[in-house]
């Protein structure tokens, strides 16, 4: 009902407005209507675009704990939409702000969306460090996502675009071996 009057009438909230719900995001006060209303507007294009890097690299470094207070995993899934919409200067920015210096895992799906994008250069070795931390279920659910986002029949769309090589052991010992919890063999 929100994002129908949203988008019929325009954005309800004012710059300012906007800061303080982001505010109060960043001071973990999203309760499921404040963090629906933030996954909305980031859906609906609405957010001011001075906000929204800002925004995008907040959400995106949170770290989601289910069934707590905080932030929805809608609005990390509304904030991966809307970078896939920046420009890729602005997303090759961001990818650089999310990960360098980074001492924690990302959210799996963060890494998701990071493993099936077209990387600058300088971004690549700071995912593959972030690989380097999957466990062996952590791999197994990473490739999963892949599969998932695919068609079970017909052409592949979402797969690892600056990262095959990375990928291409793991994913044939999961087509061989239908196992992908063992390590590559070299």
């Amino acid at each position: 009902r929100r994002l129908s009057r949203i988008r019929e009438q325009g954005n309800p909230l004012h710059s300012e407005e906007q800061l303080l719900l982001f505010g109060g995001c960043a001071t973990r006060l999203a309760d499921p209507s404040n963090s629906t209303l933030l996954a909305d507007l980031m859906e609906a294009k609405l957010v001011d675009p001075s906000h929204i890097f800002e925004l995008i690299k907040f959400v995106l470094g949170c770290k989601y704990v289910p069934n707590q207070s905080g932030l929805l995993h809608v609005v990390r899934d509304s904030a991966l939409r809307a970078m896939m919409r920046l420009d890729k200067g602005e997303r090759d920015e961001l990818h650089r702000t999310l990960l360098q210096g980074r001492e924690s895992a990302l959210p799996l799906q963060v890494l998701f969306s990071l493993a099936v994008t077209e990387l600058d250069a300088s971004v690549q070795p700071l995912v593959v460090r972030q690989t380097e931390r999957l466990d062996a279920d952590g791999w197994l659910e990473l490739l999963s996502l892949v599969k998932d986002a695919n068609p079970v029949s017909g052409k592949v769309h979402t797969f690892p675009r600056s990262l095959g090589p990375l990928f291409a052991e793991r994913f044939l010992a999961r087509y061989l071996r239908d196992d992908p919890t063992l390590p590559p063999r070299h």
